[in-house]
C-alpha cells in the first residue's frame, strides 16, 4: 500500500507580542534547548486529519538556511483552528523577516500508512500597536495590554508612546534623547523602564500623568527649562515629569539634570493625590516661582513620599523659599516617611503648608550633609534587597563630586 501524505492545512500570518505562555485549549508546545524570550509570535493554524504530532522551527531571514532560533514540539488536538504560540526574540523596532518551517508527523500506530510532510512559510513582522507599516516609532513587540505592553527599545518608539497615551510599555534598553523633544501629554497608561534610562531630554518625559504609573526608570543628564516667574504662569517641571494627578511613581531617579518652571522639582513638578517610594533626585538644579523642592516642589492634594531622598546641586525661588526635599502645600495632606535630604544645599527639607493644608513628617526622616549619605544604615527602610552604595559623579553648587550615595541596585546589575 502507497503511503500517504499527512499534510498541515496551514493558515499563517503573524501577530506578534503576546504574552508568553498563551496558548489555545488542546495546544501543547515543548520548546527545545531551553529559549526563552518574553514576546513571540502567534500562528493561527488548522491541523490535519492524520496526526496531532508536529514541529515547528523558526528561521531567521527570508528562507530556511542554517539553524533555527527557536524549535518546539507541538501536540494540536483539536480539529478546528487554533493559535499556536511560539516565543521568538525577534527585532522590537521594525520590521524583520522569518521562515516558519512545520513539520507533520505520522500518528502513532500510522508509521506503515502515513509519511511525514513539511510545510512552509515566509513572512515580515509588522506593527503590533494597530499603526500602519513605516509609521514611524511603531510598536513591533506587546499588545499594549498589562500582560504583555508595549516595548519601546528607540528614541522614536518613545515618542510614539504619545499616540497611545492609555497603553502599558515597557523599555528595553537604554535611551539616548539628542534633538527636540516633546514630553509625552497627558499619559494615563503604565510605563515600566525596566530598569533603564533615558539620557539627554530637553523637557520632562511626561507633561502629565492621570492615573498612571510609572516605575524603574532612570532620568540622566537632561534639562527642562521653562519660565518661572508669576507673570508668565510657566508651565510646571521635573526631569521626570511636570505634573501627577491619582498617579504612583516608584523606584524612579533623577541624576544631574536642571530643571525650572512655575513649579519645580527635581523628579516632579506638582502633585495631586499621588503617590512617590523608592526615588530619588541627585545633583538636579531647580528654579521656580515658589519653593522649589530638590525630589518635590508642590502638591494641592493628598501626596504620599515614602522611601525616598534628594541631594540638589542647587535650588533658587523667584518668591519664596527654597527645600531640600520637598517644597509647599496649598490646601493637601502631604506626608513623609522615611525619607531623606541633603543639607548641603538647604539646611530645611520641607517648605510650608498653605490654605489649610498640612505637612507630616515622621521621626525617621531627617537631613543628611552630603558625607552622611554614604553609609546604607543611616536610612531607615533602605533595605539591601532593594538599596546599595555606590560612587557617583553628582553635580553641586561647586561643581561635579565623587560621593557615595544610596542607589537602586537593579540599575546597576
Amino acid at each position: 500500500m502507497k503511503k500517504r501524505w499527512v499534510l498541515a492545512a496551514l493558515a499563517f500570518f503573524l501577530a506578534a507580542g503576546v504574552r508568553a505562555g498563551a496558548a489555545d485549549s488542546g495546544v501543547t508546545v515543548t520548546v527545545r534547548d531551553g529559549y526563552a524570550c518574553d514576546y513571540g509570535v502567534n500562528i493561527p493554524f488548522t491541523r490535519s486529519s492524520g496526526t496531532v504530532d508536529y514541529t515547528f522551527s523558526l528561521f531567521e531571514g527570508s528562507y530556511a538556511s542554517g539553524a533555527p532560533e527557536v524549535t518546539a514540539a507541538v501536540e494540536v488536538t483539536p480539529t478546528s483552528p487554533v493559535n499556536v504560540y511560539l516565543p521568538l526574540c525577534y527585532d522590537p523596532t521594525g520590521p524583520s523577516t522569518w521562515t516558519l518551517k512545520v513539520t507533520a508527523h505520522a500518528a502513532p500506530g500510522r508509521a506503515a500508512f502515513d509519511r511525514e510532510a513539511t510545510a512552509v512559510k515566509t513572512f515580515t513582522t509588522t506593527p503590533t500597536c494597530g499603526c500602519p507599516a513605516g509609521t514611524a516609532g511603531a510598536y513591533y513587540a506587546g499588545d499594549g495590554s498589562v500582560q504583555s505592553p508595549f516595548r519601546v527599545s528607540v528614541r522614536e518608539q518613545l515618542d510614539h508612546v504619545e499616540n497611545h497615551l492609555s497603553a502599558s510599555f515597557l523599555q528595553v534598553n537604554d535611551i539616548d534623547g539628542g534633538g527636540s523633544f516633546a514630553s509625552i501629554s497627558n499619559f494615563r497608561g503604565t510605563y515600566d523602564g525596566g530598569w533603564h534610562r533615558i539620557r539627554g531630554l530637553n523637557e520632562p518625559v511626561f507633561a502629565q500623568l492621570t492615573g498612571a504609573t510609572v516605575q524603574r526608570l532612570g532620568i540622566e543628564d537632561s534639562t527642562a527649562l521653562f519660565s518661572p516667574y508669576r507673570e508668565t504662569q510657566g508651565r510646571n517641571s521635573g526631569a521626570l515629569a511636570s505634573t501627577l494627578d491619582g498617579s504612583i511613581i516608584r523606584d524612579c531617579y533623577a541624576l544631574n539634570c536642571s530643571v525650572s518652571g512655575y513649579q519645580a522639582g527635581g523628579l516632579v513638578g506638582w502633585f495631586n493625590s499621588s503617590t512617590i517610594e523608592r526615588c530619588y533626585a541627585l545633583g538636579v538644579e531647580a528654579v521656580s516661582c515658589g519653593y522649589p523642592g530638590g525630589l518635590v516642589s508642590r502638591s494641592d492634594g493628598r501626596l504620599q513620599i515614602t522611601d525616598c531622598y534628594a541631594v540638589p546641586a542647587s535650588l533658587a525661588s523667584t518668591e519664596f523659599g527654597t527645600s531640600a526635599l520637598f517644597g509647599e502645600t496649598t490646601g493637601g495632606a502631604v506626608a513623609l516617611s522615611k525619607s531623606y535630604w541633603c543639607t548641603s544645599a538647604v539646611s530645611n527639607g520641607v517648605g510650608e503648608a498653605f490654605r489649610g493644608g498640612s505637612i507630616s513628617v515622621d521621626s525617621y526622616s531627617k537631613g543628611y550633609p552630603l558625607e552622611g549619605f554614604s553609609s546604607l544604615g543611616n536610612f531607615t527602610g533602605f533595605d539591601e534587597a532593594n538599596w546599595t552604595i555606590r560612587s557617583m559623579a553628582v553635580n553641586t553648587a561647586s561643581g561635579s563630586v565623587t560621593a557615595g550615595v544610596p542607589v537602586l541596585r537593579k540599575f546597576y546589575e
